[in-house]
């Protein structure tokens, strides 16, 4: 994958999706490798989607180089499309959260840097509130769990849904 990167070239891979059983194959034209929360990613041209997307390498089961010209993406474009938005889950950033943290949380949230974009202020001694673009929000609904009750999204409104969603699946699992 080093290779294709420094050497552009075209690759097949096949990979498996983190909710597929099968491994599912595409070109890519890699454009960068990422070190992101100790796992490594290729940020690459997906020929079949005629867009970026981010590939774990750790679910990779297959890698070679095929014919075919390297679709080169301008350091430009990749940075507007991975880093607009909070996390590994790319694309643009077409929401903004707004999430409010108390006690330990508030403290530690109001110290850590999740995105270039963010924004929080103090409420009261108490209550971050905090602002952050997203455009997915899987990785963004984990964060905001790890803290618990300690956590609050305000808005947006589906956002502030999704997170009620899991929480009561959670808890359907622990009532037995």
């Amino acid at each position: 994958m080093a290779g294709a990167v420094v050497r552009p070239r075209r690759l097949r891979i096949e990979h498996f999706k983190l909710s597929g059983e099968e491994p599912t194959a595409r070109t890519i034209s890699p454009q960068t490798l990422v070190r992101y929360r100790d796992n490594w990613y290729v940020d690459a041209y997906c020929h079949l989607r005629k867009e970026l997307r981010t590939f774990a390498l750790d679910r990779l089961t297959k890698a070679e180089i095929v014919p075919g010209k390297h679709h080169r993406v301008s350091g430009e474009q990749r940075e507007e499309f991975f880093a607009s938005a909070y996390g590994i889950f790319t694309g643009p950033a077409d929401k903004k959260a707004v999430i409010e943290f108390t006690g330990t949380a508030a403290r530690e949230v109001a110290h850590e840097s999740w995105h270039p974009k963010q924004d929080g202020k103090w409420q009261d001694d108490k209550t971050y509130c905090f602002t952050v673009p997203y455009g997915h929000s899987r990785e963004l609904i984990m964060d905001i769990l790890r803290w618990g009750e300690r956590a609050e999204v305000k808005e947006p409104k589906d956002l502030r849904e999704e997170v009620r969603k899991t929480v009561k699946r959670t808890l359907k699992k622990y009532e037995k």
